[in-house]
C-alpha cells in the first residue's frame, strides 16, 4: 500500500467493461486498497492480488509504502478495528479504485 504524504499521483486502471478510469492522488490519499481486501478474506489466500492501477507522479512526490507482510501483520494484530462496519465503509469510500468506478458507473447510467 501507498500513502501520499506530499505530491500528486495520477492513478488510471482499466475497467471491466474497457473504460479506463483516472483519478488524483494528493497527500493523504492511499492507493493498494486490493491488500487489505486481501489480508482480510477468509479463508486466507497466500496468492497476492494483482495491482490494476497505474500510478504516476505528477510532481516531486513522498511516499509511505507498507509492503504485503507488513499489511498483513498489522491487520491480524488489529483485526477489531477492520471488521468494524463504519471502518469498511471508510475505507471504501476513501479507495481511490472505488471512487473512480463510482463516478465512471454514474456517467455511464445517464
Amino acid at each position: 500500500m501507498l500513502f501520499i504524504v506530499r505530491g500528486h499521483l495520477q492513478s488510471s486502471q482499466l475497467l471491466r467493461d474497457g473504460v479506463k478510469s483516472c483519478c488524483m492522488l494528493g497527500p493523504g490519499n492511499f492507493s493498494g486498497d486490493e491488500l487489505l481486501s486481501w489480508c482480510l478474506r477468509r479463508p486466507f489466500i497466500e496468492r497476492l492480488p494483482q495491482s490494476s492501477s497505474t500510478l504516476v507522479t505528477l510532481e516531486t512526490t513522498e511516499a509511505f509504502g507498507l509492503e504485503a507482510g507488513d499489511v498483513k501483520y498489522v491487520t491480524q494484530h488489529f483485526r477489531y478495528v477492520f471488521t468494524n462496519e463504519k471502518a469498511k465503509r471508510s475505507a471504501r469510500y476513501y479507495s481511490p479504485g472505488k471512487r473512480s468506478a463510482r463516478f465512471t458507473n454514474k456517467r455511464g447510467s445517464s
